[in-house]
């Protein structure tokens, strides 16, 4: 669930593109969850979208405050995930067939 509340947090704090950019790469490289690496690839296309077309000179601001659905599709897929409170390794888990004891 780490690398869930990590994206979150990376999109809530204010900061410039590339900056942003950075830290969700880290947590891109850390994470198994093909799901979201495959959502972070593209905020961070997102985000490189902007810097070129901003530059970076823009006032900086949150990825959660972002309109692109790239940037929504992440956000919703992390805060569904944060919500159940079920650990990462499950999750994937379940993407393999695994389902718990009963």
């Amino acid at each position: 669930m780490k690398h869930y509340t990590a994206t979150l947090k990376a999109a809530t704090i204010v900061g410039t593109f590339v900056a942003t950019m950075k830290a969700l790469s880290k947590i891109k490289a850390e994470t198994e969850d093909d799901t979201l690496q495959r959502l972070l690839d593209d905020a961070i296309s997102h985000l490189q979208d902007a810097d070129s077309k901003h530059g970076r000179g823009v006032v900086p601001n949150a990825l959660e405050k972002h309109q692109d659905s790239r940037a929504k599709k992440l956000i919703a897929y992390c805060l569904e995930r944060t919500k159940d409170a079920v650990p990462e390794w499950q999750i994937l888990a379940r993407k393999h067939g695994w389902r718990p004891a009963k």
